[in-house]
């Protein structure tokens, strides 16, 4: 087919895929939002998911040497839109302890729940051949006193997982204490923080980031 140059419409008939020399298109002649998803290479974010929870919780009585399911308000579903991508996290849970000296251990670990198929992934958490893969543990003595005035951070900074597929998938977060007690998100642990905030016990935000990276 011949090129032709319609001046009526401003339109170029006839040009072949790849016709242009190299070089000839650069940034400003590509619209805003030309470049979707399908489009973009190695390195291009896809979605971006994002949970966030500013309130102020309590779990009491907490069984202990076990992963609880109670905090569920930061469960993040994602649908990757590549089999072929990584999804990276960013996640900081704010979490305090009750006013107990013999609290131990607290272990925050992260969950795939993908279609009612749960499993533990040892790329966000530690190595799952080991007793307690978990993301985050902080570690009281016991005997040590004054654990609920203060605040931990459970924190994943830009661990990756394999997108591996496109189905759903939903990422829970679980603790464990080692002994029985209460556990509290987005504020301190003492039971006199309930009621009254006071001059001290905050109120602070979690949150979880899912970034879906092309490879």
């Amino acid at each position: 087919m011949a090129l032709t140059l319609n001046g009526s419409n401003n339109t170029i008939a006839g040009l072949a895929v790849g016709g242009l020399p190299d070089g000839i298109v650069d940034t400003d002649m590509i619209a805003a939002t030309a470049v979707t998803e399908p489009k973009r290479g190695a390195g291009g974010v896809l979605q971006v998911v994002y949970k966030r929870d500013n309130q102020r919780r309590k779990f009491a009585s907490q069984t202990g040497n076990a992963f609880q399911n109670s905090y569920t308000d930061l469960n993040t579903a994602i649908t990757p839109k590549r089999a072929s991508s990584i999804l990276l996290f960013d996640v900081c849970i704010h979490y305090g302890v009750a006013d107990s000296e013999n609290t131990g251990s607290v272990f925050w670990q992260v969950q795939e729940d993908k279609g009612g198929t749960v499993t533990v992934p040892n790329t966000l958490n530690g190595d799952t051949g080991q007793t307690h893969p978990c993301f985050s543990m902080h570690r009281a003595s016991h005997g040590t006193a004054n654990l609920e005035y203060n605040t931990y951070k459970a924190i994943i900074s830009g661990n990756v997982i394999s997108a591996a597929d496109t189905a759903s998938r939903t990422y829970t977060f679980h603790f464990r204490i080692q002994n029985g007690d209460d556990v509290c998100v987005n504020r301190d642990g003492s039971n006199s923080s309930d009621s009254n905030q006071g001059s001290h016990s905050p109120t602070l935000t979690s949150h979880c980031r899912i970034i879906e990276v092309a490879q």
